[in-house]
């Protein structure tokens, strides 16, 4: 796990491979998915959580008290895109 701006990275390696896992919004929910992957692939590595249920239990207690970004005010290939 590690931050990547203002979202958390999760990774892994198994398999002689780098896997990405994916970008979260809270460090909870990056941890989690590490675990389940670490869980299925590499039960030699050490885990953020003792279960899976704390570490989904945790994921969604802190999903909850995330505020959702504001969509952007205007992006598209060939000129502005309002979607306000």
């Amino acid at each position: 796990m590690s931050a990547d701006g203002n979202r958390w990275r999760a990774e892994i390696r198994y398999g002689s491979k780098h896997h990405h896992l994916g970008l979260f919004a809270t460090r909870e929910q990056a941890a989690h998915t590490y675990d389940e992957a670490a869980r299925k692939h590499r039960k030699d590595l050490p885990l953020n959580f003792a279960t899976s249920a704390l570490g989904l239990a945790a994921a969604q207690e802190a999903a909850a008290q995330v505020t959702p970004a504001p969509p952007r005010g205007v992006s598209g290939f060939y000129g502005a895109v309002s979607y306000t």
